[in-house]
């Protein structure tokens, strides 16, 4: 780690502690970076962040913990395109169990509108 990083994800927990103001106790962290790669650069991110959510749920009681979930899209997608919907289901299911609703404003245009609208639709299948 680069020794002038911030060992104490002060940036972090100030940008959960926005997200906890923001939408309440249950907060989920999808990661969808590598976990496995030659040159470690996306790995290196997927390791940090897995450190910063730890280090965050060691200072929250447990009912404020971020339930942190990690897939690697790539290499889900190379080996089976449907196995990565059904796991994107799955996790879709999971937020919805916990919270109850999904809600999304997509108000312009861009390469994650279809990720969010298959969480609406996930979300309309089981109501």
């Amino acid at each position: 780690m680069n020794p002038s990083a911030d060992i104490y994800f002060e940036a972090t927990r100030k940008h959960f502690a926005d997200l906890y103001a923001l939408y309440g106790p249950t907060l989920f962290a999808l990661n969808l970076v590598k976990k496995k790669e030659g040159t470690k650069r996306e790995q290196y991110l997927t390791e940090v962040y897995q450190q910063a959510i730890d280090y965050i749920n060691l200072s929250v009681p447990n009912d404020l913990k971020v339930i942190y979930y990690h897939q690697d899209m790539k290499a889900l997608l190379k080996r089976d395109k449907e196995e990565f919907l059904n796991v994107t289901n799955s996790f879709g299911l999971v937020c919805l169990s916990k919270i109850g609703f999904f809600c999304a404003d997509i108000s312009q245009k861009n390469k994650f509108e279809i990720f969010l609208v298959f969480f609406i639709f996930i979300g309309n299948q089981n109501l």
